[in-house]
């Protein structure tokens, strides 16, 4: 899991604590019962996905649909991929105008291919202070 997952479980376990010391007024302390539970809750997964949308809920060219599809194959199986000498992408670049839904392609490509999707903005890699981005 990500430091923020562990963060977002250890919070949720400790306010779940607090819940029950509050209503029972004993003193309890967080335990390995508590995380899992918390786990339980969240499912332990970290990684945000796009859980009711699939392929048919974009609207895209069907030759593009078609590559991001394929996309997808050599993702969830790079091995195969290699056999055929193909090298895996590290990365995909969606380049266009605000709003033609960019982002929500990487999201359902993500979750198609039960892969992790972090968005990340310009905003959080680029730095006005010098080898800080």
């Amino acid at each position: 899991m990500t430091p923020a997952a562990i963060s977002k479980i250890v919070d949720t376990a400790a306010l779940e604590v607090f819940r029950e010391a509050t209503q029972s007024g004993e003193k309890l302390e967080l335990g390995t019962a508590h995380l899992l539970s918390a786990i339980e809750r969240y499912g332990g997964q970290d990684r945000p996905t796009v859980e009711h949308w699939n392929w048919d809920s974009l609207v895209l060219p069907p030759a593009i649909k078609a590559q991001l599809q394929q996309l997808q194959e050599v993702i969830e199986d790079p091995e195969a991929a290699r056999r055929f000498g193909v090298e895996p992408p590290t990365g995909l670049l969606l380049a266009g105008p605000p709003g033609t839904g960019k982002t929500t392609v990487a999201k359902v490509l993500a979750a198609q291919a039960h892969s992790s999707f972090y968005p990340v903005s310009g905003a959080d890699v680029m730095s006005k202070w010098v080898g800080e981005s």
